[in-house]
């Protein structure tokens, strides 16, 4: 009756546009109404910067024609919330790898009272926990760490609250499949958003055929 599926933002402008046109034409093909909604987790109950593109298809015979995400929450929840009570975490459960050319391109590191960068899924590109030491730019996607402080990522723990999973979710593993299976998560409460947007659309649609039907048999 209808599915939701997630991609990164990058979707839309691939092939210039085609591939979304590509897989809305092909989804309508199967008799579905596709609608591409670009959302920012943050939005959401989620305190990360999170740009995903959210795929909601219903079968045509529900005959919804448009559709709209839900509007964006008034609060966004910054680092000092949600870390607040994350236990200081053991040196096995931070990603403790070389930091690459790549990482060293741009800042990694976001203040107390603002939402997380996007928790990647590779460990090394995790980014940095807010008592770290400010980053300094040295040029043109060159940065260096700054001093006088102690330079960490994220730990998965703490990844995975700003994830917004349960405090007591278990990951199994090793470190880097902790972080890996976080990192490609849909965020909870983001997640929870779109069921419950789901939820009532389906639940509306059920009502209104058992009205029609009451209706249609008493005539």
């Amino acid at each position: 009756m209808c599915f939701v599926a997630e991609n990164v933002k990058g979707i839309l402008t691939l092939g210039d546009g085609t591939i979304i046109e590509a897989i809305i034409e092909d989804f309508s093909e199967k008799g579905y109404s596709v609608f591409p909604n670009l959302v920012n987790a943050a939005d959401y109950g989620v305190p990360q910067d999170r740009w995903r593109v959210i795929l909601l298809g219903f079968r045509k015979d529900m005959e919804i024609n448009q559709y709209k995400f839900p509007e964006p929450f008034s609060k966004k929840i910054p680092l000092c919330e949600v870390l607040r009570d994350i236990p200081t975490p053991k040196s096995e459960d931070i990603c403790s790898a070389p930091f690459s050319s790549r990482y060293m391109s741009r800042n990694r590191k976001r203040q107390w009272n603002e939402v997380s960068y996007t928790i990647p899924a590779m460990s090394k590109q995790v980014t940095l926990h807010p008592s770290s030491p400010d980053m300094i730019k040295l040029g043109d996607d060159e940065w260096k760490f700054g001093e006088n402080g102690n330079t960490r990522r994220f730990s998965w723990q703490e990844a995975a609250a700003i994830q917004t999973f349960p405090k007591n979710m278990a990951f199994h593993g090793n470190l880097t499949s902790k972080y890996k299976q976080i990192g490609n998560a849909v965020p909870v409460n983001l997640a929870e958003v779109i069921a419950k947007e789901v939820y009532s659309i389906l639940s509306n649609y059920r009502n209104q055929r058992e009205i029609g039907g009451y209706f249609g048999n008493s005539n």
